[in-house]
């Protein structure tokens, strides 16, 4: 009994250290940018959301705090029927990430000394993927361990999605 009840708890400790994380995504598996993309479209569907208030000033901007999250993003506007606002970004490592909107709005960059940070690739008049519709928006941009500001805008909306994705990563 004891050698059975061995094997089950190793078969489950095995099981749990390969599992998924909080999202459900396998633990090792790459985001390549079309397979990215996909990814992308699931969460931009599916979610999960979250809900922030973008600031006019990088000071009190809200952060984008996880990848795979889709959030929601009231933006700020200026008096003239035109809207902007501003978020924060930290990627946990240095890496290229992408930046997804299901809305047609421009993203733009600055490091913490307010300088731009050039994309490796952009597009804000979607179609912006073969695989996903939804996908209207994207910003690829190489990135250190850093804080970030990534202004949105000016549009005509009053609120954009955006969802964060390391271009090439694993869990």
């Amino acid at each position: 009994m004891s050698y059975r009840f061995a094997m089950v708890f190793l078969s489950a400790l095995a099981l749990a250290a390969c599992g998924g994380d909080e999202h459900g995504h396998e633990q090792e598996h790459e985001h390549e940018t079309e397979d990215g993309d996909d990814h992308a479209c699931e969460h931009l569907e599916e979610g999960p959301f979250q809900s922030v208030t973008a600031a006019e000033v990088a000071a009190s901007a809200p952060a984008l705090a996880q990848t795979h999250v889709s959030y929601e993003v009231a933006l700020v506007e200026d008096g003239a029927g035109s809207f902007h606002g501003l978020v924060t970004f930290t990627p946990r490592e240095a890496a290229e990430f992408a930046f997804f909107s299901t809305e047609e709005v421009a993203m733009a960059f600055q490091d913490a000394d307010g300088a731009a940070v050039a994309p490796e690739s952009a597009c804000s008049t979607g179609p912006c993927s073969a695989g996903c519709a939804l996908v209207k928006s994207k910003v690829t941009v190489d990135l250190e361990t850093a804080t970030y500001t990534l202004t949105l805008g000016p549009t005509t909306l009053e609120q954009v999605h955006v969802l964060v994705e390391k271009a090439s990563h694993a869990h």
